[in-house]
């Protein structure tokens, strides 16, 4: 049964000690706690097998073989130091820095199967973690899948790599296609990229505009100059808007000009995967807060505006689940006085007792509170469809990005680094970041302009909630 789990129905290697400890009598350790530098990443688990055998990675031999002796010897969860730091004077890590790693002999079996069973569905999923530690609970996202239409050599060469390396792809060849229309049987979600390897280009038009209507994390399609030229054009006479044609991406791979269907494959394989680290997982040391704006009053509402329900939630919610999917250092939630609002695991609130002067005395507030970022991303809990693909984006940029509004306008989602804090410290009344001399600031466009969406009315929420 385990052998089934972990080979057969998990392909993504982060969910591996995960799909182990559904099983009985199998351990968990968890890396909370990072001092100095080290190769995985915050969150990284390996599960222990009654035999003493390892299910994940955790890049070192030597501590893994520890970690199953150690939690041999746990009658309960608890964290352990290792390398710098710890009381096991014989024992070092190469890097020479220092692990928090939590050791639970019994994790929640319900809750594993519950986690794993999410993400086998292809939605993110939080684990509650036992034992006294900062990091009360793990988000999870679903394994990155790609989808790939197309026709030749090239075509077979990208099934038969991401087989060999157990990446999860679905093909689709002319035969599985109808000219002109949109692949039937692709679903697109912020955890999937798209490939198109078609000579005859007249088949990718309806393809495209379906994967670029979507959430798909990664857009490519092949070849030449004269066909991304033509191929813009196309798109833009079919009505696509110019932010999501700005999407796809042509021509693909980190290779230039390749001449052989593998290495093609190769290439774009891996400008895939250099872009989904990005997105989802920090491509740097940087470490990112986010604040979350939800001390508004809501009075053209009414009253109770982010604790209404929205598709059978409280709408500040979805705007909190939506960072819960990226990995944040820090998740500080701003709210006013006498807030009804209580913060979600992994969440700090912060009090802003001047609420009612404006917007801008949140956003200082909740930079005034972050301990250790050198950056963040500022989001508004009135905004529900704000979508992690949109936040992956902004996560990427290095300096000050903004979410593009239509016809032009800057506003949140938005990055700032550490350099424009104080600055943002400054802000007061319903001045926002908009207001500061912030240089020649970037504005990103979201996949689609109704993630944008924001309830100031009881007839927003209404007409949100009624929209498919």
């Amino acid at each position: 049964m385990l052998a089934d789990v972990t080979n057969n129905v998990v392909r993504d290697e982060d969910h591996l000690a995960l799909a182990a400890a559904c099983q009985p009598g199998v351990g968990l350790c968890t890396i909370v706690g990072i001092d100095g530098s080290f190769s995985r990443r915050l969150g990284a688990q390996l599960a222990i097998l009654p035999d003493g055998s390892t299910v994940g990675d955790l890049a070192d031999s030597c501590l893994e073989s520890q970690l199953a002796a150690d939690i041999g010897r746990c009658a309960e969860p608890r964290v352990v130091r290792y390398g710098r730091g710890s009381s096991k004077i014989d024992f070092r890590l190469p890097c020479g820095g220092g692990l928090d790693i939590l050791l639970d002999p019994s994790p929640d079996r319900k809750a594993c199967r519950s986690t794993l069973e999410a993400l086998q569905a292809r939605r993110p999923a939080r684990l509650a973690l036992g034992g006294e530690t900062r990091l009360r609970s793990l988000a999870y996202l679903p394994a990155l899948k790609l989808v790939v239409l197309g026709e030749g050599p090239e075509l077979e060469a990208v099934a038969s790599l991401c087989s060999a390396i157990e990446v999860e792809v679905e093909t689709f060849s002319k035969d599985d296609l109808v000219l002109g229309q949109a692949a039937r049987k692709v679903r697109y979600d912020p955890w999937t990229a798209c490939l198109l390897l078609f000579h005859d280009h007249e088949w990718e038009l309806a393809l495209l505009q379906q994967a670029l209507e979507s959430e798909a994390f990664y857009i490519g399609a092949q070849g030449g100059a004269k066909a991304r030229a033509d191929r813009t054009l196309a798109l833009a006479a079919r009505g696509v808007p110019e932010e999501q044609i700005a999407r796809l991406t042509s021509p693909v791979g980190l290779l230039p000009a390749c001449k052989s269907a593998r290495t093609l494959a190769l290439s774009a394989r891996c400008q895939k995967s250099s872009v989904a680290t990005s997105r989802y997982v920090p491509a740097t040391e940087l470490k990112t807060g986010v604040v979350l704006l939800a001390a508004g009053q809501g009075k053209r509402f009414g009253g109770g505006k982010l604790t209404a329900d929205f598709r059978g939630r409280p709408l500040w919610e979805w705007a909190a689940e939506t960072a819960e999917g990226i990995d944040f250092s820090e998740r500080l939630l701003v709210i006013g006085p006498n807030s009804p609002i209580r913060a979600r695991p992994d969440w700090r609130l912060v009090d802003n007792p001047v609420a009612e002067q404006g917007i801008g005395t949140s956003i200082a507030a909740g930079v005034r509170s972050l301990t250790d970022c050198d950056r963040v991303i500022i989001m508004l809990a009135d905004m529900p469809l704000v979508s992690r693909t949109h936040l992956g984006r902004l996560f990427l940029k290095q300096g000050v990005a903004f979410t593009r509004f239509p016809h032009g306008s800057a506003g949140c989602p938005a990055i700032f680094p550490r350099s424009v804090f104080p600055l943002l410290d400054t802000l007061n009344g319903d001045r926002g970041a908009r207001s500061l001399n912030l240089g020649d600031a970037e504005l990103i466009a979201p996949p689609h302009e109704g993630q944008l969406a924001d309830v100031d009315e009881v007839c927003d929420l209404q007409q949100l909630s009624s929209a498919d």
